[in-house]
């Protein structure tokens, strides 16, 4: 099996919920910014990794 990375995107580093935005807000950002730097559309993709970094402050 072969894998490319054809895209990169991801969000501003901040605390999800902030400014009313929630993780899928975020994930359609990222997601949005990835195929834009892919210069594909959706329908081209077959399968997209995903991670996150969140630590809620104490």
């Amino acid at each position: 099996m072969k894998a490319y990375i054809v895209g990169v995107g991801m969000t501003k580093f901040e605390k999800p919920e902030t400014r009313d935005r929630q993780y899928w807000d975020m994930a359609r950002e990222a997601g949005g910014a990835a195929l834009a730097d892919a210069g594909i559309a959706y329908d081209q993709v077959e399968q997209v990794p995903v991670g996150y970094c969140h630590q809620a402050s104490t």
